[in-house]
């Protein structure tokens, strides 16, 4: 799959020799995801990528691609269930071994660390999920917060969090963590372990694995 981001992409068909790809006067809108018939090449040029819409292809500089990584680079093995974001394209991935069960875009902190961690702790609201200032203005609480943290005795290393006031995805924002659309966040809170009881407000102990990358 690729998606769009904050910017519209063409949408590209053979010309009636089919020899050239021509752009259509319609494309596609920003933020849309596309379903591709092929795992997009992890290659630094410009390619076309065919999409399941019949004869429609598109760009790759012109999309943000969801490229899954082989769950070996992580030491992950079996079927078991992590969570996989590319820091660099704002890309987040929910992962069953090989398997990519959901993938969305988020809206990541600069100052977010690469890392491989766990989720330590998960919040139904949270009023500041960070040490430093809160990324919303007022007093209202963060809805679906999933904590993360890389063992040490420190705070946590990031967070996962419902980011309603972002009106845009796949772009970087200034705050620490990972910002996610409402259902995104919701999809996100039920996959990660450990599960919250029925009538709990909050849950902490070590659960799925997390693993940011560029």
């Amino acid at each position: 799959m690729v998606f769009t981001g904050q910017r519209a992409a063409r949408r590209f068909r053979r010309d009636a020799n089919q020899k050239k790809l021509v752009a259509d006067a319609e494309g596609f809108a920003p933020e849309t995801p596309i379903l591709l018939l092929e795992t997009p090449p992890e290659t630094q040029g410009v390619v076309f990528l065919e999409s399941t819409e019949p004869g429609v292809f598109v760009r790759s500089d012109e999309v943000i691609a969801a490229i899954p990584t082989p769950p070996a680079r992580w030491g992950i093995e079996g079927d078991e269930r992590w969570i996989e974001v590319n820091a660099k394209l704002h890309v987040l991935l929910l992962r069953e071994g090989a398997r990519v069960s959901f993938v969305t875009l988020v809206s990541g902190g600069s100052a977010v660390e690469r890392s491989t961690s766990r989720v330590s702790s998960k919040h139904l609201t949270l009023g500041a999920p960070f040490e430093r200032s809160r990324p919303v203005f007022g007093k209202a609480e963060i809805p679906e917060v999933v904590m993360a943290s890389d063992g040490g005795k420190g705070a946590p290393s990031l967070a996962f969090y419902a980011a309603w006031w972002i009106a845009s995805w796949g772009g970087a924002r200034g705050e620490l963590g990972f910002g996610l659309s409402a259902l995104d966040a919701r999809r996100l809170f039920d996959f990660a372990s450990p599960a919250l009881p029925d009538g709990w407000h909050s849950v902490h102990g070590e659960g799925t694995r997390v693993v940011v990358h560029d």
